[in-house]
């Protein structure tokens, strides 16, 4: 009965050590690494054996990735007011591929046709915050869907808001979009590249002064003209695409493009001319 008190104390004492030491390791811990840019926030976290990565949209999880199994935690949503919102959802759980400070690279399996999603979260000081879709194989481009509003559009672009772009294996913008209407503005210097239009997965209706398209909801990957303007018809061939352009009002063929094998090539005729 008398060393009852000093084992009491002994397990204090014990208690109180375990207590420091985790403090401590707690304090050695790396600390959170968070990255903010306008309402898109970056949080990546020590997790055992990896990271943890929150992604929030206005305050809101958009994105909980855990590069330690690299599953999902919390799958994937977007919010109501932005573009990806009126995308198919992804239905293919996406795997953690890299993990860098400024961004995080995710992809899927592949589909039916081979194409790979992929998603690449970026927020970093020199580059646009945004969830990037793009495709692997059949040189289709990227569709760069962003939440972060822009305003700094050439005045040649039809809209002054966007929430996706076309861009192709370089780097200049082919298509924007806004998020509100649908509309896709094409840059009238690269009319020739319209075919990568044909990654969008919603109906979509794109124009600048030459063109207006809409595409049909009933066959996937084919695009109609509206009546008084250039035609462009744009629909899937083997290894590839074909955009054919036709001069209003008639129906011989003024050029088309194609892109096989992930070589594109464009022929332009002028009165029966091949240039």
């Amino acid at each position: 009965m008398k060393s009852y008190p000093c084992w009491r104390a002994t397990s204090l004492l014990l208690c109180i050590w375990f207590l420091v030491g985790c403090g401590s390791e707690e304090q050695d811990a790396p600390a959170p690494v968070v990255l903010e840019r306008g309402p898109v926030s970056l949080t990546v976290l020590p997790a055992r054996g990896g990271q943890l990565s929150i992604l929030r949209y206005r305050g809101e999880v958009v994105l909980e990735a855990d590069t330690t199994n690299g599953k999902f935690l919390n799958g994937f949503y977007v919010a109501q007011d932005s573009l990806l919102a009126s995308h198919r959802p992804l239905i293919s759980p996406l795997t953690v591929v890299r993990q860098r400070e400024h961004s995080l690279l995710m992809e899927g399996q592949p589909d039916a046709r081979g194409i790979r999603p992929r998603l690449r979260i970026i927020l970093g000081p020199e580059e646009d915050i945004g969830f990037t879709y793009w495709f692997s194989n059949e040189g289709l481009g990227a569709l760069t869907s962003s939440v972060v509003e822009r305003t700094d559009f050439p005045p040649d672009w039809t809209v002054q808001f966007s929430s996706a772009e076309f861009r192709n294996t370089g780097t200049k913008p082919l298509l924007s979009a806004s998020d509100s209407t649908h509309l896709l503005a094409l840059h009238p210097e690269v009319v020739r590249d319209t075919l990568l239009a044909s990654v969008l997965d919603m109906p979509v209706v794109f124009q600048n002064e030459r063109f207006r398209l809409e595409k049909h909801t009933a066959t996937r990957e084919y695009y109609r003209v509206l009546p008084g303007l250039s035609p462009l018809s744009i629909y899937p061939t083997t290894g590839g695409q074909r955009t054919t352009v036709l001069m209003t009002g008639d129906q011989r063929s003024v050029g088309y493009g194609e892109t096989t094998n992930l070589r594109t090539r464009w022929v332009l005729r002028t009165n029966g001319k091949r240039e």
